[in-house]
């Protein structure tokens, strides 16, 4: 009995373990591809001078490097923020999608599905006892 309740955490286990790093393979790629997109498309009108590409060798904590306009750099820091604040857009789009599937799935009590098997098994494990052959005394 704990074997077979065992087996089925360590399952049910795996397969959350599984769908979370599906999600992070999906998640990160298209995460990062929003921010450099967004942030060379922010970077373009905010401002000529520098390019996206500085910008994203640079990374966020080096942009005071690529200049000493602190117009410039304020520029450049809204823009990140901007880029940052699309990447955003994508989880709140996908806990929108997911919201109304959720709400759609069976809700079970784990304490009232746990008490279920347990009798079922002591049904089996009765029905089995009263099955078998007595060996006689």
């Amino acid at each position: 009995m704990f074997f077979s309740q065992l087996g089925g955490y360590v399952f049910t286990n795996r397969q959350q373990r599984l769908n979370t790093e599906q999600n992070r393979a999906i998640a990160v790629p298209a995460g990062g591809a929003i921010v450099l997109n967004s942030l060379s498309r922010h970077i373009s009108k905010a401002t000529g001078e520098i390019s996206a590409q500085a910008v994203i060798q640079a990374g966020a904590t080096n942009l005071a490097t690529l200049t000493n306009d602190p117009r410039t750099l304020r520029l450049l820091r809204t823009s990140y923020s901007q880029a940052v604040t699309d990447t955003m857009y994508l989880s709140l789009a996908a806990a929108a999608i997911a919201l109304p599937f959720a709400s759609a799935m069976e809700w079970k009590n784990v304490k009232t599905v746990s008490k279920e098997r347990a009798s079922a098994e002591l049904l089996v494990e009765s029905d089995k006892e009263q099955a078998s052959p007595s060996t006689g005394d």
